[in-house]
């Protein structure tokens, strides 16, 4: 005990040297970023420069009066201090928005006495702050009030009167906290150049096999940098050329309109204009740039659009274009385009979990977003369809969330109406501008309510090659899972069988009033369940389906032990299944409140009766009901399905039959052999069992259930085998993988198939439709029926 509390007293004064966690106090953001030369100086308009601004997150409680924070410049660089513009009188400190015009003349001076400040304190001022310039890399900042005549001095703006003093690179400030309570941090407010010139783009394009390409800028890196009648060689990548360059690379022509392209230049070189254009090849071009006489005291700029052609050699990708030039202007190699093959690319937002079963809001699609690659790649008067799985059909495009850029696109509301796996939009005027086309949607699906994973839906049309998108993923409304693998006996009655349980997989997925669809004028749209509160048929009910010949012996003892939603307890009942001869085969729980916390629902004290009918082997449940499916129809309009259950689940296992009960004849089979044993006496078949691909054991019907005592029926109109023993019916159809067993439809493992003029089925299911239990031997290659 004493070793214990030492421990904790040497871990207590551990903690108390640890610094408590501090929050950020303030802020802190650069306006912009500039590219420059290495000997630029940004005070020469403080109009122009980048300005940092320090905004206090609480105001009047973050920062500290008297408190110090310090600006250090990256190494290399100078803040100003000539005599009329010495950076502490550029200093802003305020309650308010930031103007700098109130305090820079348009020349980028400063005005010595600004009217109007609104309560603007200057470096100048001892009210407020106090600016020093420490060193030449840093600038020192005392907080002498944050309340003045009680208005709280929250902000503060910083103009980056710096000297860049043949620095090359990215230039940084840092802020230092000191005892401020102002947040450090560092920030980038210019990239410099060694050359006379800077190349940018105003943005990078998409581009096909033709187009325009970003703006391009070359601009002096400071006053006079460049010479007059500098030669400016502009070169293309390899498999790309310049095309209309009379029309892009002109001056500006007389009576011009915003729809005209020309040569634009700004700043120190407005009134400029090029001469001696001149192609040099289809990959090179060159001009002259003739300056005014006279120019202002700005940089020079001059902007320019090229248009360009790849041809079929051209490679995907960036596309980079090579600057040089006499008179100072530097070579750059700038990415002006992105080039790549027309079409057009699908995306999500984020792919949702959709319930299946359902068709009010939890099965809405997240945004799904169409973009074309590049300008006009979705073709005027087509349409991109969009296919689903076939398990998964289109309810509804909430209007709400359509929405259209650079293009006009309608929605084919017939597919809606439909109720069918795909929906088209139509492209009913294509993209026109230089920017790319695109349009969003959300969309609401009624899915099938025993399928579950990746909803993936195929783009084409219009241009757009087929591309696979996962749009959601579908999940079961609720999962149901036996306590143990507790065996029951053919032919007894009320026989104890496992416990299990029922869980949502999310909240509310377990519904008291059921929604629907309502079909009126060829529309679809969802209705809501009744209001009522009592139990009744208003009341969603969760139904618990045996098969046929197995029934509950008693109804069991049904309780929500997690989550908020109920149950009426009292109300549970057992009855029918339909298409089912067996009473009380159906077990229906009433909903009497939905859950925002997910249920579990415990099931115990069942009891099973299994009549001498039932097959050794698993007995499977079929998980259902209003509650959980609400797109069920047995005659299915549109957006509606045949499937009457979500899941299903193994409820217990039927062993060794009860005594006195005669045994069906035992037939083994050998994969890849037409010989047979029935009983240990040897026969041959027409055709012998093989695995498929999905290795699944596949047997012929025909030939082991006549062995059995079956009656086998083949119709070739309808393409099915009807297969009767002992009063069932089992009818199988060719490429479907449901068999219905006394009118209820039961999925199989694999389809149903036709191989050497016999129809074959998986090894289980053939159980399941004779009523006889199959065994598997790996060791032996063989199969036992019997």
């Amino acid at each position: 005990m004493k070793r214990k509390i030492a421990l904790l007293l040497a871990l207590a004064m551990v903690l108390t040297m640890i610094p408590m966690m501090s929050f950020a106090a303030s802020s802190n953001a650069m306006s912009n970023i500039v590219s420059v030369g290495r000997n630029a100086d940004l005070g020469e308009n403080l109009r122009t420069a980048p300005v940092l601004h320090l905004r206090e997150s609480e105001p009047g409680n973050s920062w500290r009066e008297g408190g110090v924070f310090r600006l250090t410049l990256s190494d290399g660089l100078k803040w100003n201090n000539n005599a009329a513009d010495t950076v502490a009188s550029n200093v802003y400190n305020d309650s308010q928005s930031f103007n700098i015009n109130r305090f820079i003349a348009a020349d980028g001076s400063i005005i010595a006495n600004p009217t109007n400040t609104n309560n603007y304190e200057m470096g100048r001022s001892t009210t407020g702050h106090i600016a020093r310039r420490i060193s030449d890399r840093e600038l020192e900042i005392e907080i002498v009030e944050t309340n003045v005549n009680g208005i709280a001095r929250n902000n503060f703006w910083i103009p980056m009167n710096v000297d860049m003093n043949g620095f090359v690179g990215e230039a940084q400030v840092t802020v230092t906290p000191v005892d401020s309570g102002i947040t450090g941090g560092t920030y980038t407010f210019a990239n410099s150049s060694r050359g006379g010139t800077v190349a940018t783009v105003d943005r990078v394009r998409n581009i096909g096999r033709t187009g325009n390409l970003g703006t391009v800028r070359i601009e002096e890196t400071n006053v006079g940098a460049v010479r007059n009648e500098a030669v400016v060689t502009l070169k293309l990548p390899s498999n790309f050329e310049f095309v209309n360059i009379n029309n892009w690379l002109r001056n500006e022509p007389a009576n011009a309109t915003a729809d005209d392209d020309f040569v634009t230049f700004t700043g120190g070189w407005n009134g400029a204009t090029i001469s001696n254009v001149v192609p040099d090849g289809e990959r090179t071009v060159r001009f002259t740039i003739n300056l005014p006489a006279t120019t202002s005291g700005t940089r020079g700029s001059i902007l320019f659009t090229p248009q360009v052609r790849a041809d079929r050699n051209a490679r995907y990708g960036d596309v980079v274009l090579s600057i040089s030039g006499t008179n100072n202007v530097s070579s750059e190699d700038i990415t002006v385009a992105k080039y790549q093959d027309w079409g057009a690319v699908a995306e999500i937002e984020e792919v949702k979990e959709l319930v299946a079963g359902k068709v009010n809001d939890v099965v809405t699609t997240a945004l799904i977003t169409v973009e074309e690659t590049v300008p006009g790649a979705l073709i005027e008067n087509r349409e991109v369809e969009v296919v689903f799985p076939s398990w998964v059909k289109v309810i509804g495009v909430p209007s709400s969330e359509f929405d259209a850029t650079n293009l006009d696109v309608e929605v084919d509301e017939t597919e809606i109406r439909n109720g069918r796996d795909v929906i088209s939009f139509q492209i009913t005027e294509s993209n026109d501008t230089n920017s790319v086309g695109s349009f969003e949607f959300e969309v609401e699906l009624s899915i099938e309510a025993n399928k579950t994973g990746d909803i993936v839906a195929e783009f084409s049309g219009a241009g757009m090659e087929k591309q696979e998108l996962v749009v959601a993923k579908a999940i079961a409304p609720v999962t149901v899972k036996s306590d143990a693998d507790t065996p029951v006996k053919i032919g007894l009655q009320g026989q104890a069988a496992p416990n299990f349980t029922i869980t949502e997989n999310v909240k509310e997925a377990i519904e008291r009033r059921q929604d629907s669809l309502l079909h009126t004028d060829g529309n679809i749209r969802v209705v809501g369940g009744s209001a009522e509160t009592t139990a009744g048929a208003a009341n969603g009910t969760i139904e618990i389906a045996l098969p046929q010949g197995v029934r509950f012996a008693a109804v069991p003892t049904v309780k929500v032990v997690k989550g908020n939603g109920e149950i009426y307890e009292d109300q549970i009942t057992l009855t029918n299944a339909a298409g089912r001869n067996t009473m009380d085969s159906l077990l229906q729980i009433p909903v009497k409140s939905e859950s925002t916390s997910p249920m579990e629902i415990e099931v115990t004290n069942v009891k099973l009766t299994v009549d001498r009918t039932v097959p050794e082997g698993d007995i499977v449940a079929y998980v259902g009901g209003t509650a959980l499916i609400e797109n069920y129809r047995d005659r299915p309009n549109a957006g509606e399905f045949v499937t009457d259950y979500v899941t299903t689940f193994v409820i217990a296992t039927t062993v060794t039959p009860a005594p006195g009960e005669s045994t069906s004849p035992e037939v083994v089979l050998t994969i890849g052999s037409s010989t047979i044993y029935t009983n240990g006496v040897a026969s041959t078949i027409p055709v012998a069992p093989y695995i498929d691909a999905q290795n699944r054991t596949m047997v012929p019907v025909s030939a082991v259930g006549r062995i059995l005592g079956a009656e086998v029926d083949w119709n070739e109109a309808t393409r099915t085998v009807l297969v009767t023993k002992d009063g069932n019916r089992a009818l199988l159809t060719i490429g479907s993988d449901v068999m219905s067993v006394n009118g209820m439809n039961i999925p199989m493992r694999s389809q149903a198939v036709i191989t050497g003029e016999r129809t074959f089925v998986p090894l289980r299911d053939l159980g399941v439709a004779l009523g006889v239990s199959t065994d598997w031997n790996a060791a032996t290659q063989t199969v036992t029926v019997k």
